[in-house]
């Protein structure tokens, strides 16, 4: 599971709040699980705030687009194990004829 399915339920709220236990029910997953991938989002950049007893709000997303970003906008896409992402890179053009060189 990914950190884009908390992601996907915190954008689909439009700014309201989730609680941990309806986005546990919802996923599948435990609120442990929950609160760990709420953490790695964070370090991402991602400001959720947490409320006792209302749950999870996203309070806005980094500037820079990432993975997450992506795939949760693609959804079920079959594009979106497709993308690779750098922080930096020589040339799309010359990324792109090193990835065929590899079989791609």
């Amino acid at each position: 599971m990914s950190n884009s399915s908390v992601l996907q339920l915190l954008q689909s709220a439009g700014g309201a709040y989730v609680s941990g236990e309806a986005m546990s029910q919802r996923l599948g997953i435990t609120r442990a699980a929950i609160w760990k991938q709420i953490k790695r989002l964070r370090e991402k950049g991602y400001e959720i705030e947490a409320v006792t007893n209302l749950g999870y709000r996203l309070v806005a997303v980094p500037e820079s687009l990432d993975w997450e970003q992506i795939r949760t906008a693609l959804g079920s896409h079959p594009w979106q194990e497709q993308i690779h992402i750098f922080d930096s890179i020589d040339s799309t053009n010359n990324a792109l004829k090193r990835a065929a060189d590899d079989g791609a």
